[in-house]
């Protein structure tokens, strides 16, 4: 004969739950109480969904359904600093760029999340992104690819000048404006050393101190001579 299921209260449910909570383990409250783990397992998880009684809703506010509020709330806070970071070198009325930077996103965040902290219209987003791209714009691509190959060729020296001379070397006739518009669409900026300028002048004539020392540096005891070096620091300022 099959045994009868035990029928246990709300208040019991409610009970085994937080001596739960209290004792941080399901199995030494199940213990105590006489009921099984996953008893409390589910009671827990109805709980935290609002389902555990049918009077739950009419009780005092449920910190568990309180909390799972708060977690949403927290993540999506969490969303919008995250977007707005990594955009913020995005200008308010640069669309295209928005739009470009939810095609790279869309792995991470929601779509109409990352439209909505934007500020743009999922459906203009869906439509640039299903448009096929124009001559103009696929040429723009070539010339890039072509770019970063004289950029790298030249250790990242080469300006927007020397690359439009060394392009209309290959055949392609191609502005010193487009190429900097394209430079600064690829994040490629050219590099150079300055040169080192020497600032001491020995050819002066203002009175020169004895040197004492003479280059004799053994000494006798501790603090008898004290010597010291001029050092040349490169700092960003001209």
């Amino acid at each position: 004969m099959e045994k009868p299921r035990q029928k246990y209260t709300l208040e019991f449910k409610q009970k085994a739950v937080d001596l739960s909570y209290t004792y941080n383990s399901t199995i030494r409250a199940a213990i105590e109480l006489g009921t099984s783990p996953e008893n409390i397992r589910r009671w827990k998880s109805k709980l935290e969904d609002g389902l555990l009684g049918n009077k739950i809703k009419q009780a005092i506010p449920n910190i568990f359904l309180q909390l799972k509020k708060l977690k949403k709330e927290l993540k999506l806070v969490k969303m919008e600093r995250d977007i707005l970071r990594k955009a913020t070198h995005i200008s308010s009325n640069d669309v295209l760029n928005k739009f470009k930077f939810i095609k790279q996103h869309t792995d991470c965040y929601p779509v109409e999340k990352i439209c909505q902290i934007l500020g743009v219209s999922r459906s203009g987003y869906y439509y640039w992104n299903d448009r096929k791209p124009s001559n103009r714009a696929l040429r723009n691509l070539a010339l890039i690819e072509r770019i970063k190959i004289i950029h790298e060729r030249n250790k990242k020296r080469y300006g927007s000048p020397r690359i439009a001379r060394e392009l209309l070397a290959c055949g392609f006739h191609v502005s010193e404006k487009l190429i900097r518009k394209l430079m600064k669409q690829a994040s490629l900026k050219s590099v150079f050393k300055r040169k080192f300028k020497i600032t001491t002048d020995s050819s002066h004539t203002y009175p020169v101190a004895e040197n004492k020392l003479d280059r004799e540096f053994t000494v006798q005891r501790e603090n008898q001579t004290w010597v010291s070096d001029i050092t040349y620091i490169r700092t960003a300022k001209r």
